[in-house]
């Protein structure tokens, strides 16, 4: 099921969310084969008065999910060479439409600082 598989990602960890604190792999498989969505998981956590999850702990699936169903991509009949031309990185505008698109700022930012990292080499 694409929805439960989702789920599990955003579980794992991607860039568009946090994660639940205290879920590794083996837990957010065993939970999402039980309960099947995050929803259901979360209600389960709170019913069971471990903690209540909230999107001020950057735990923001809704967001997650929705750019896992909607990417911002370009489609295939519009795409040229041309998106691929190299400049001098803009790590400022890179990070704010990153951030813009719901990616964790701390990986975002540790990444641009790779890249800046390996370009001045």
């Amino acid at each position: 099921n694409l929805d439960q598989f989702i789920d599990l990602c955003i579980l794992l960890g991607c860039d568009y969310s946090g994660t639940i604190k205290g879920i590794g792999p083996q837990t957010a498989y065993e939970l999402i084969k039980a309960h099947k969505s995050i929803e259901r998981i979360i209600e389960d956590i709170e019913r069971t008065g471990n903690r209540v999850v909230t999107s001020k702990d950057g735990f923001d699936y809704q967001e997650a999910r929705l750019l896992f169903h909607q990417p911002d991509v370009i489609p295939a009949e519009q795409f040229s060479v041309q998106h691929f031309r190299c400049f001098a990185p803009d790590y400022v505008t890179a990070r704010e439409f990153l951030i813009g698109k719901s990616f964790n700022h701390e990986k975002v930012d540790k990444m641009l600082d790779r890249c800046n990292t390996a370009h001045n080499k």
